[in-house]
């Protein structure tokens, strides 16, 4: 089992105020952080408007999905480590669900009940995607 290292948790993260602005910069990472994007979009049916990107230290993305435009309500955090080519997803309450790492699952943590109703196969194509 792979060590999941979670000190991003603790570092300040700042919003990306302008997407295409940053999606525009010369990361090596921005064709996978579109990517990223796009797969998220269409598994929870959200625009960008309902999306908010952070930067955080240390190259880590952090991607939080909303309900609504307003932003109000959280649906879940997904963060993008591409050093160490991990991915993380949280839930609205800030419980780790799934951690992947180059496109192979490494920690599942979703129950029986919402694994049966197809969700993990679902959050497997924005592992995938990147």
């Amino acid at each position: 089992m792979t060590n999941i290292n979670t000190l991003y948790l603790n570092l300040q993260a700042t919003p990306v105020k302008n997407l295409v602005d940053f999606i525009g910069r010369d990361l090596p990472e921005i064709s996978k952080i579109k990517s990223l994007l796009s797969s998220i979009k269409s598994v929870f049916k959200s625009s960008d408007s309902n999306i908010q990107l952070y930067f955080i230290e240390g190259r880590v993305y952090r991607i939080d999905v909303f309900s609504n435009r307003r932003k109000l309500n959280l649906i879940s955090s997904i963060y993008y480590l591409p050093n160490i080519n991990q991915i993380h997803m949280y839930d609205n309450l800030g419980n780790i669900m799934i951690a992947s790492e180059k496109k192979r699952l490494i920690l599942d943590n979703i129950s029986y009940t919402l694994s049966y109703l197809g969700v993990i196969d679902k959050l497997k194509s924005i592992i995938v995607s990147v």
